[in-house]
Parts: structure tokens; sequence; C-alpha cells
């Protein structure tokens, strides 16, 4: 795996990370604090991440040579997350 690639997804599992931390703070800015809902898509989200992170790095010291076969997956997932996170934070604003 080229440098380049490691720090796209580690660049990506970052802004992820960060966009669920903002979340957080938006939420906490409500009068009404974080609703139930917005509380567990955070908690799903936080643990969809760090299952990311795990097999990332479980990747990269145990199958160097695969990394074109996983790329696509992973970024896919993560996609799949910032979605997730975009439409949570779109719905929490409203």
């Amino acid at each position: 795996m080229s440098q380049e690639e490691q720090g796209k997804v580690e660049s990506l599992l970052s802004e992820l990370g960060k966009k669920i931390d903002q979340l957080i703070v938006e939420g906490k800015k409500k009068k009404d604090g974080l609703t139930d809902e917005i509380e567990e898509k955070i908690a799903e989200l936080k643990g969809q991440k760090e299952k990311l992170e795990e097999e990332f790095e479980s990747f990269k010291t145990k199958n160097e040579p695969k990394w074109i076969e996983v790329r696509e997956h992973l970024e896919k997932a993560i996609g799949e997350l910032r979605a997730a996170a975009e439409a949570a934070f779109k719905k929490m604003k409203s």
C-alpha cells in the first residue's frame, strides 16, 4: 500500500470521527440535548468507525499486498458512514 493510499484512508477515518464529534457537540447545544434516536445513531456510527479502523490496521499489518482488493470495500464503507453521519447531522439541525 502506498503512503498516499494509507494517508487517504486515515484522513477519511479522521474526518468521520470529527463529524461524529460535531454531532455530539451540536446535540449538546440544543435545549433538550440529544434525542434518544440521535444518541443511538451516534453510538452506532462510533462502533462502525472503530470497526473500520480495526479492519484497516489489521489489513495493513497482515495483507499489505492485497490493498487494492480491499480499498474499494473500505472506501464504500467510509462513504456509507459519511452519508449516515451527514443525514443524522441534517436531521438534528431540523
